[in-house]
């Protein structure tokens, strides 16, 4: 079995440390690619800011949103708690 990272000489510290590194890694990947996005599509003409910024969405892509908010904290939970996306019956 593999040797955990001992940065902070606690399991839960290290645990947290792993959960904000996976954080700044997604957060980081996301903003580099919504800006070229966003870049792509204004040269384009295909995007306005202002109508970008004001938009709301329909309820049933607010439940779609919600739903891939959930499933995205439940993916960082996951890491503090050592379980892999997708086990919620590890312990059962």
């Amino acid at each position: 079995m593999a040797k955990r990272n001992d940065w902070l000489g606690d399991e839960m510290l290290d645990r947290m440390m792993n959960v904000i590194m996976g954080l700044a890694e997604e957060l980081y990947v996301t903003r580099d690619r919504l800006k070229v996005m966003e870049r792509v599509l204004e040269s384009r003409g295909a995007l306005n800011r202002e109508e970008l910024d004001n938009w709301t969405p329909e309820e049933n892509q607010q439940d779609e949103i919600l739903s891939d908010r959930d499933a995205f904290i439940q993916a960082i939970l996951g890491r503090a708690l050592d379980k892999p996306a997708g086990d919620d019956d590890a312990e059962a």
